[in-house]
């Protein structure tokens, strides 16, 4: 398959999808998927051409392992056309970004600028600045309070099960992804009513009045009395 990819990016302008991330065992790889129109298929179609093990990930590293391989499969620079990188410096840095260092090789490369992927999540970690990651925060205990005790998984497992809710394990937030952000929100919001149930139970008892309230009326929307005696029993 790649012999086939190689030999048509040989007499066709293709473009580069180029970005780096850490493999399951922690090693930093570097994945270019190239992008061209196959006249065989009559559509613009994109294929892995390559993965690159890197021992640092700089602007030189990223240029380096990029030339060996258009180098390697005998690529013409002339037929690429174009590369797709995320917005960090060392991507796109004006002075001497990977983009600088390509257009050595290739200066008629057209500049498409950066992922817009990348500029969301500059624009959504600038908005959330002021709040001092506090959302971000909450959504980092949930996974650890549930990862490392088997116990409370279950109890929140059963308090979904009587209020006919559908329990999902909390995933672990991701930092630098805001995409990760929107979906643990969307969870949290969801479970949001459980998640006050069951931590309901860890208030000292002079908070607890505070709250009562709000625990009956979630109670309360259970289906059986038995249910709501069994939600009473596991928050007590």
């Amino acid at each position: 398959m790649t012999e086939e990819i190689v030999s048509k990016l040989k007499s066709v302008p293709f473009s580069l999808n180029v970005d780096e991330s850490t493999s399951g065992h922690g090693k930093k790889v570097l994945a270019m998927m190239a992008s061209f129109f196959d006249s065989d298929e009559g559509k613009v179609v994109v294929h892995h051409l390559a993965s690159v093990e890197l021992v640092v990930v700089t602007s030189k590293s990223v240029f380096g392992a990029i030339v060996k391989v258009i180098e390697d499969f005998s690529l013409p620079w002339s037929n690429l056309i174009s590369v797709l990188l995320d917005s960090c410096n060392e991507m796109r840095g004006c002075k001497s970004g990977v983009e600088v260092l390509l257009k050595e090789k290739a200066p008629h490369l057209i500049d498409i600028d950066g992922d817009s992927c990348h500029h969301i999540h500059n624009v959504a970690k600038t908005f959330c600045k002021p709040f001092e990651w506090w959302i971000e925060r909450l959504f980092t205990d949930l996974h650890l309070d549930f990862k490392y005790c088997t116990e409370y998984k279950e109890l929140m497992r059963e308090l979904c099960r009587l209020g006919n809710v559908n329990f999902t394990v909390p995933q672990r937030f991701v930092s630098h992804r805001w995409l990760s952000a929107y979906d643990q929100a969307l969870e949290t919001a969801r479970l949001l009513e459980v998640y006050t149930l069951f931590y309901s139970a860890f208030l000292p008892l002079h908070l607890r009045s505070t709250y009562t309230e709000v625990i009956n009326n979630i109670i309360q929307k259970m289906e059986s009395k038995m249910a709501r005696r069994r939600a009473r029993a596991i928050i007590s």
